[in-house]
């Protein structure tokens, strides 16, 4: 499905958007906004904010109305990104176990 038609067929279309989608290499949504990243869709909606800055009040609500929709039509769609935990940020501080220290010179005396 394109993207044209698919974002007509849920309720959400903008030329705009549409424009900023391309860019961002989605062409068939079902499968492209599984290769974006979250930041990378963060990016596309700021994107179309700044396009849509000199809008009047209207439309600027009618904008923010369609980016909720499709935030929830995206969202499950994204890439994961990896979370780190304390715990694993700790393990790899922690020197492993058999690893040695380099043994200290002695002095020639």
């Amino acid at each position: 499905m394109s993207v044209k038609a698919w974002l007509n067929k849920n309720g959400v279309f903008d030329n705009e958007l549409l424009k900023i989608l391309g860019k961002k290499g989605v062409n068939d949504p079902t499968k492209d906004f599984g290769n974006l990243t979250t930041k990378q869709w963060e990016d596309a909606k700021t994107e179309l904010q700044k396009a849509r800055a000199n809008d009047d009040a209207g439309a600027q609500k009618r904008l923010k109305t369609k980016l909720t929709k499709m935030d929830k039509l995206v969202k499950p769609l994204l890439k994961k990104e990896k979370k780190t935990t304390k715990k694993a940020t700790a393990e790899k501080a922690a020197p492993k176990k058999g690893d040695k220290k380099p043994a200290a010179k002695k002095a020639d005396t």
